[in-house]
């Protein structure tokens, strides 16, 4: 009898390693591209996995490039939209389904919204206002308030003119480069890592920053 159980468990794993195997073996995907026309202010995100690459380009278009992976039955139809100046990108596309976004688009638009597993990578924006669950955020040029939310993954921003920053994550490293000056009051607080501040702190600047983790290292300089 003993046997006979210990056969009949082993199959089951047999059986449910498989059914692993099987659906990253078989997982399929397509990628293709769109283009737009309008002005956009604001870039929004609606992301359940999903990442996120936003540059700017040298004509008015908007250009989309899209990567779909899934398991079972092929995503339709277009996850994103441009109306009265809002480009929202979707990433919803059910489950074992992830939607990569690439954008190339003119100006520098606000970025906000929320992705709960995904990278973030912008180039020139405005304001940022964005939350992740579970992945790093980059931001490269960024010229208004930035306040990124996240519980897990490293988060680069690089401010070009004064302005507020908030900055909360779980876990993860900081690295913040902001105009020199002495133009920030500072704040800081972290239970496990180091804090490097390389800007010193002046209580009667009009801009904040202002940054907490809970385990990662903090690194604010001047760019």
């Amino acid at each position: 009898m003993r046997n006979i159980r210990a056969m009949s468990v082993f199959a089951l794993v047999g059986v449910a390693a498989l059914a692993v195997t099987g659906c990253s073996s078989y997982q399929e995907g397509f990628s293709d591209s769109h283009t737009l026309s309008g002005q956009v202010s604001e870039v929004k995100l609606d992301s359940s996995s999903g990442n996120v690459t936003l540059e700017q380009g040298a004509t008015e278009e908007i250009k989309i490039y899209r990567e779909v992976r899934y398991v079972g039955p092929k995503p339709e139809g277009v996850k994103h939209s441009l109306n009265s100046g809002v480009l929202l990108l979707d990433g919803s596309c059910g489950m074992n389904c992830s939607i990569s976004y690439k954008v190339t688009l003119p100006g520098r638009p606000k970025l906000s919204g929320k992705i709960t597993s995904g990278d973030i990578k912008v180039g020139q924006v405005a304001a940022v206002d964005v939350e992740v669950t579970s992945g790093s955020v980059r931001i490269g040029d960024a010229n208004g308030s930035v306040n990124v939310r996240s519980t897990s993954g490293d988060i680069e921003a690089a401010l070009t003119k004064p302005a507020d920053v908030k900055l909360k994550l779980t876990s993860g490293t900081v690295k913040l480069a902001v105009p020199g000056g002495n133009l920030f009051h500072v704040t800081t607080k972290v239970t496990s890592g180091e804090v490097r501040n390389s800007i010193g702190d002046n209580p009667s600047a009009a801009n904040r920053i202002d940054v907490q983790s809970t385990s990662g290292d903090i690194e604010i300089g001047s760019n």
